[in-house]
């Protein structure tokens, strides 16, 4: 009989064992060692213009589309990846801000006139990994950090997954190399509310097969720490799917134990279900201090849930997309085509789930049918999506569903493992060095093929350049000298725009562009927070209120204002000291009628944008109330043209009751 074939980490390729950290052997640990040393070479290989004067930022691109900086624009197109400058880069800066004064951020005064930014569920700032990285680094090298640190462990812990599911070594180092460059990863890298799933759904599905396998219960409190961990860190959406995810697959774990070859479960299904209900519980209780308040901040926040025929009709995939896990979509991609096509983790990769499809008793050819087969019916449309879309929280606000490919893509590079080592099984009558030289191959080509694609699919690194990094300009350092009002009170502001109807135009500190400044705004960007704030700014960008309470929003809101539209008038009773206009607007034109008679005074005009203040705004005594009955009565009664804001204060009947 011929011996099975060692895949050339010092595994064989059948009848490979799990991966056992209690008691390793030294060979073992070098072939791991070296399989570490592998996927950090892959990572130095994409991140490499770090090393030569770059940066891995998406402001140089931004930049262009947002005054006062547009008024020196550089050679950087706007990209698909801009959120991580207008989103999360303020926030990032808020986090830096607050922690090195002393204190935590748990309100965020400068956005959308005040609310509870820490339970906004993605802001990210109760994360460990953020905390320490906003104390020790700029932003900018914040990030940097935050997206090499989720991209590597998300590798090694893929890799650490496909050993647990008994893949070789060499197999295993294509799951981690596949995971880690695939093409969603990577796409996505730059946003921060998205990349630790990079990291933490391999880690989950790895720590909760071992709670429920293992009969210690230490394995079922790591578990559940990790899945908290997921859920405080990333965007709660896309935090839920995975613990989702991960808690599914442990109860298949419970019911049906037989994907273990490698002998019988430890405990019986009542232990294996005890553990499991640890993990959840665990998972559960650590994150809850950020949870409840979230829950409380989303049970009356902006977001309107989807409708099933709504999601139907809009937000499902199309079976032909998947054609893409064979071949990279073709560049540069449309915003549709950025949350549907990535599914690209290689040409051989694809091939190889094929065959891996079809492997009996395979650990990881079980996980990845589950995946990929259970997210496929998923996102196309079949009863399963109904079951998804009722019972599944979240699932009612996430969209489109074609970002479910992000998991998906883990259950087809699981299948391609278990097809790899079923391929080199198969061809053991080949000559020993034959089995390293093809997993060798297939691993290279894949993770050629993956670094190709995902740096054309991300923006260019621009120089380390301060000037490409929303630098101070006059109009900002004006702005600032300018915080405090003439009433004595932190200056609110507000940009605005040139009428959109010939056509697009340049934002004034746009989204949460102020934040990197500390300038308060009355507008700003997030996914979720007080429909009482969402109602009032709409109504100040121009829509009627009748129309803000009719309908609620789908998605994220990043309102912003326009000449001809916005209702001016408003300003003064929201507490708004400073207009912040692009260039080339000016306050003696008739649409600028409301801030004369709010005694409005130029502080600053350059090529960069006029800085206008408005006397008089701010916090005042005011004598006289009027009671009115709920929200809606609040609203309309508040945005009146014939309110008053001087002399009444509106007060609903729950709050004297």
């Amino acid at each position: 009989m011929n011996p099975s074939p060692s895949d050339g980490l010092g595994d064989t390729v059948r009848g490979s064992s799990r991966l056992d950290l209690r008691s390793p052997r030294w060979p073992g640990v070098w072939a791991d060692l070296t399989v570490v040393v592998v996927l950090g070479m892959l990572a130095l290989a994409f991140f490499w213009p770090l090393l030569t004067g770059h940066m891995f930022s998406t402001i140089a691109s931004a930049q262009n589309g947002i005054y006062p900086w547009a008024a020196s624009p550089n050679r950087f197109p706007l990209a698909l990846q801009d959120d991580s400058a207008t989103l999360v880069y303020g926030w990032q800066s808020y986090l830096t801000d607050a922690l090195r004064a002393g204190s935590f951020p748990f309100w965020g005064e400068n956005s959308f006139g005040g609310y509870a930014i820490f339970a906004n569920g993605s802001s990210g700032f109760a994360n460990p990994t953020r905390i320490l990285l906003a104390l020790v680094a700029s932003p900018i090298v914040a990030h940097e950090l935050f997206s090499i640190l989720h991209m590597t462990a998300g590798g090694l812990l893929a890799y650490l997954l496909g050993r647990e599911l008994q893949l070789s070594r060499m197999s295993s180092l294509l799951v981690g190399t596949a995971w880690m460059l695939s093409s969603w990863n990577l796409g996505w890298l730059h946003l921060e509310v998205v990349s630790p799933v990079i990291a933490f759904f391999p880690a989950g599905l790895l720590l909760v097969r071992r709670a429920v396998h293992r009969g210690s219960p230490g394995w079922a409190v790591g578990a559940g720490a990790i899945l908290a961990w997921t859920l405080i860190s990333a965007h709660l959406l896309f935090a839920l799917v995975t613990f989702m995810l991960c808690f599914v697959y442990g109860a298949a774990l419970v019911a049906w134990p037989s994907d273990s070859s490698d002998g019988p479960p430890s405990s019986s299904r009542g232990g294996r279900a005890w553990r499991l209900a640890l993990t959840f519980v665990v998972s559960a209780g650590l994150a809850a201090p950020v949870l409840v308040p979230t829950w409380r901040m989303l049970a009356n926040s902006q977001r309107e849930p989807l409708t099933y025929e709504v999601l139907q009709d809009r937000w499902l995939g199309d079976p032909a997309t998947f054609l893409y896990a064979f071949v990279p979509p073709e560049l540069p991609l449309s915003m549709d085509a950025f949350n549907a096509e990535l599914l690209f983790s290689g040409s051989m990769v694809a091939v190889l789930a094929l065959v891996g499809m079809f492997v009996r008793r395979s650990p990881a050819a079980s996980l990845g049918r589950g995946l990929s087969i259970g997210l496929f019916l998923v996102i196309i449309g079949t009863p399963l999506t109904w079951i998804v879309f009722t019972f599944v929280p979240g699932m009612d606000v996430f969209r489109p569903y074609e970002r479910l490919g992000m998991w998906w893509s883990l259950g087809l590079i699981l299948l391609a493992g278990s097809g790899l080592d079923a391929v080199l099984t198969r061809t053991r009558r080949w000559r020993a060095w034959s089995y390293p030289l093809g997993a060798a191959v297939v691993i290279g080509f894949t993770a050629v093929q993956l670094l190709t694609f995902g740096r054309s699919v991300n923006p260019e690194f621009p120089p380390r350049d301060s000037a490409l990094a929303f630098p101070g300009t006059p109009f900002t350092s004006a702005m600032q000298e300018a915080s405090v009002s003439s009433t004595g009170w932190p200056a609110r502001h507000v940009g605005l725009r040139r009428s959109q109807e010939d056509g697009w135009s340049a934002s004034m500190l746009f989204a949460n562009t102020n934040l990197a400044f500390d300038l308060d705004s009355i507008t700003g960007y997030d996914s979720a927070f007080p429909d009482r704030s969402t109602d009032v700014v709409r109504v100040l960008e121009g829509e009627s209120a009748e129309s803000v309470l009719d309908r609620g929003l789908e998605s994220a809101y990043v309102p912003t204002l326009e000449v001809g539209r916005a209702r001016l008038d408003l300003l003064g009773r929201l507490g708004v000291s400073q207009v912040a206009l692009v260039p080339g607007l000016d306050v003696e034109d008739p649409w600028a009628d409301a801030l004369r008679d709010a005694g409005a005074q130029v502080r600053y005009e350059g090529a960069d944008g006029t800085l206008v203040v408005l006397d008089g705004a701010g916090p005042r005594l005011v004598g006289g109330t009027t009671v009115v009955g709920n929200r809606a009565e609040s609203l309309v009664a508040f945005t009146a043209p014939s309110f008053d804001h001087t002399d009444t204060v509106l007060i609903e009947e729950s709050e004297v009751q």
